[in-house]
């Protein structure tokens, strides 16, 4: 809890009557003003100072404020709940200044009251007797076992958790008294402690802060407007400065182990140091000293004497005086009613810091669970966008080595997509090309004509055979990967969303969600990959193999047309070449004549025939790298990402949502939070 500023935030009430008539006169004056054909302006309205709120009214509005904020920001707001309805109703009607006492009972806590309360100089053999004995008898329906509340009055009377009883002291002082035994839930004192002004914490000298439940009780009542430590010096091995300073240091070392630096106590205790023992010693020295007929007046010196040493040494009177001093008394009947309820107001202004510190502190809570429900997003998002690189670089850029082919030379790769990142379609292509072109090798110029038949079928074979051969293979080896990537980024996803029951971010719906993707999504990837491989190789198969044939037969045919007329054109001419020639001669010149024109008709049109097969091949080639490519990256890569992109998506909105509402009470802890400071500022 921020302290407390000297900056007063007024609340404006609802003007009176007579306000409201002039703001009527002015409003209609104004109006005529503006109908008036010689008036261009209205006259402006007189400023409205704000109206401040009583006090008791602005800390019952606190209250209800605070309560509201946190039964919607505070996990178990009902000890909360409750202290803010015993304020609230605290703060009804004026009561006298309450003191309150708190302690177990090895700390000396019913001796301290007891010695405070006790008169000496009275006879009133029963009263003493309801004041020592208000907690022996505990088999009593009448008898609490939980705070008792003692108070002035001209008769004894002990009725449920009340003690009348008539005391100086609290009648002067105006003060009602609270014992309120420690329990182990300080929230629980809360609710004991809504009508306390002024709050005494009792320790004794020998637990110190180890006292049970008393470091929490520190940290709770800390910035109560008046709190005091009371330690009961049980042990007289020590001084009471080296007590003081033990207990001052405890508590000090207590406080800052506060981790939030804004939220550090800075409070100065006042620490009073007491004996009860010698406080209830110098009572009985003092009754006997009374009640002895027989002593002699040194013994009843002597017995002064002890006794006076005996109650300074108490320092009871020193108690005493600091509580007189801590609260003033009841207020006049003359007194404004601002100066009525102080005290109170004082009062509910520390239970409405404390639910808005509980509140403070859930929202701490919740901006630390963003913090880690963000970084949850942003680490799964940057763990599947490095898997996936790494993935799709391991896939495309593997070459044969992987399967355990040699490499082809660099020289002899053809890069079919025209990118750096294709290497596996590039290395199986280029294998398998080597692989066509030693059947295409087999078909020459001479044995054409008689083998043109058996090209079809030997070419289809060699492609069903080779083609990609290596690229299904690396999908097949791959795709044992990606299965386990899929599982690896699902077991992630799985985590991502691995939130406490109580977490917000703990949606049932977003985990059906991912149970459904899991059980629809298929662990295989080889399908998707093989399917562009069997169409590219189908479209060889189907078009450009049947391409060569007919080119292959052409050619034959043109083979043979040319052999023909060649031959005609040998006989025809023959007589002239005989006579030239001669027979033999003619014969052989007119045959290396067709031979050579047939071979340069053959050769020339099977290497134009293969070279327009190779021109296909590479564009069925480039096809294959689109195609491969796209159903990575289309069937793939969404079958890897569905998972991790619906767990990170849905965390992503819940925590927008969460941040949303967040930012909403933030704002209105600040609002709450200003008024608590003006509220403060007016009852120092």
């Amino acid at each position: 809890m921020k302290p407390a500023t000297t900056k007063v935030v007024r609340i404006t009430a609802r003007p009176s009557e007579g306000l409201r008539w002039v703001r009527s006169l002015i409003k209609t004056a104004s109006t005529a003003a503006a109908l008036s054909p010689s008036s261009s302006t209205s006259p402006p309205k007189p400023p409205v100072d704000p109206v401040e709120l009583p006090l008791r009214l602005a800390t019952r509005n606190l209250l209800k404020s605070s309560i509201d904020l946190a039964k919607r920001t505070v996990e178990w707001p009902k000890p909360l709940e409750d202290a803010v309805n015993q304020s609230l109703k605290d703060l009804e009607e004026a009561r006298k200044p309450v003191i309150a006492f708190c302690g177990d009972s090895k700390s000396g806590i019913h001796d301290i009251v007891t010695a405070l309360l006790e008169e000496p100089l009275s006879n009133d053999q029963t009263r003493r007797n309801a004041l020592v004995g208000r907690f022996d008898d505990r088999t009593s329906r009448e008898v609490s076992r939980g705070t008792l509340r003692i108070r002035s009055s001209d008769s004894l009377d002990r009725t449920g958790d009340v003690l009348s009883l008539k005391s100086s002291w609290l009648s002067n002082s105006g003060f009602d008294l609270l014992e309120v035994p420690i329990t182990s839930s300080p929230v629980s004192l809360l609710s004991d402690l809504v009508s306390a002004d002024h709050i005494i914490l009792i320790t004794d000298n020998i637990r110190f802060s180890s006292q049970p439940s008393f470091a929490s009780y520190i940290k709770l009542l800390a910035n109560h407007p008046s709190l005091q430590i009371v330690l009961n010096r049980i042990n007289k091995s020590t001084t009471a400065y080296q007590d003081e300073y033990t207990l001052a240091s405890e508590i000090k070392s207590i406080l800052e182990e506060e981790t939030n630096a804004e939220n550090r106590h800075e409070t100065a205790f006042k620490i009073n140091v007491v004996s009860s023992n010698d406080a209830l010693e110098a009572i009985d020295i003092f009754r006997s000293m009374e009640n002895s007929s027989y002593a002699t007046a040194a013994a009843k010196a002597a017995s002064m004497e002890l006794y006076q040493a005996k109650h300074k040494a108490s320092s009871i009177s020193d108690l005493s005086s600091s509580l007189v001093s801590a609260l003033p008394p009841t207020a006049p009947s003359t007194s404004s009613p601002n100066d009525e309820f102080i005290t109170q107001s004082r009062t509910g202004a520390f239970i409405a810091s404390h639910v808005l510190a509980s509140c403070q502190s859930s929202i701490d809570s919740a901006n630390v669970e963003l913090v880690d429900a963000e970084r949850r997003v942003k680490n799964l998002r940057q763990l599947l966008q490095t898997r996936l690189l790494a993935a799709r670089q391991e896939f495309f850029d593997s070459s044969s080595q992987t399967l355990g082919s040699p490499e082809p030379p660099a020289e002899q790769r053809k890069v079919f997509d025209g990118g750096e990142d294709m290497l596996v379609v590039d290395d199986s292509l280029s294998k398998s090309r080597r692989d066509v072109e030693k059947v295409l090798e087999r078909y020459t110029w001479w044995n054409m004509p008689w083998r043109v038949d058996d090209l079809q079928d030997e070419v289809v074979g060699v492609v069903a055979e080779h083609y990609a051969k290596d690229l299904r293979a690396n999908v097949h080896f791959h795709s044992g990967k990606l299965s386990f990537l899929n599982k690896t980024l699902s077991e992630e996803s799985e985590r991502t969303l691995a939130f406490p029951p109580t977490s917000v971010f703990n949606s049932a719906i977003l985990q059906n969600n991912l149970s459904q993707i899991s059980r629809s999504s298929s662990p295989h990837f080889a399908p998707p990959m093989l399917t562009p491989i069997s169409s590219r190789q189908s479209q060889i198969s189907t078009h450009l193999v049947p391409q060569l044939q007919s080119r292959a037969e052409r050619i034959v045919a043109s083979f043979y047309a040319l052999s023909l007329g060649s031959l005609g054109a040998a006989w025809a001419s023959s007589p002239i070449l005989f006579d030239v020639l001669g027979t033999e001669t003619a014969i052989g010149v007119a045959a290396l004549g067709v031979a050579t024109s047939l071979r340069l008709v053959l050769l020339r049109g099977w290497e134009r025939a293969v070279k327009k097969w190779w021109e296909g091949w590479d564009r069925v080639g480039e096809g294959l790298g689109r195609d491969v490519r796209v159903a990575y990256d289309e069937q793939v890569v969404p079958c890897l990402t569905r998972k991790p992109d619906a767990a990170a998506n849905g965390l992503q909105e819940l925590v927008e949502k969460r941040n949303k509402d967040v930012a909403e009470v933030e704002e209105e802890m600040k609002g709450l939070t200003h008024t608590l400071e003006a509220l403060q500022a007016r009852i120092k």
